[in-house]
């Protein structure tokens, strides 16, 4: 369980399903089941497109190499890029190597703008996704 000290240092992305709860005296309500918590690496503002980046598996012996999906969340918009920047969220070397190491496992969550990248062309030109924060994964405690 997470603790935080007010609810503006509060960052969080919670994964769930909204399943049906009756109580006494009441209609049937909504309650949103968790089964995932990602918390923000700082407390840079989150700006532009909320999306999942996964390595595909595509391994390329040039570039740009669209190695890695590009997966708007709640949307069925899907892409491909080939490079991502963390760089601009101002995170610690081990919150960076805990994003890439999600990005070849899991996935990560990270928002941000996507963006061409050298010639525009479709030949030499790659994508790259820019992010302005990201979020990492919280793993249960084991009581």
């Amino acid at each position: 369980m997470a603790k935080f000290q007010s609810q503006t240092d509060s960052r969080l992305i919670l994964r769930g399903n909204l399943v049906p709860e009756k109580f006494d005296g009441f209609e049937e309500f909504a309650k949103l089941q968790v089964k995932e918590v990602f918390v923000a690496a700082t407390k840079a503002p989150a700006k532009g497109t909320f999306v999942g980046l996964k390595d595909n598996g595509i391994v390329c012996v040039t570039i740009p190499c669209f190695s890695t999906d590009n997966l708007v969340l709640n949307q069925p918009n899907r892409s491909t890029i080939s490079s991502f920047d963390l760089s601009q969220v101002g995170a610690t070397p081990e919150q960076l190597e805990a994003a890439n190491k999600a990005i070849f496992n899991q996935g990560l969550i990270a928002v941000g703008v996507t963006k061409k990248t050298g010639d525009v062309d479709a030949i030499n030109g790659g994508t790259e996704f820019v992010a302005t924060q990201f979020y990492l994964r919280v793993v249960p405690k084991e009581y």
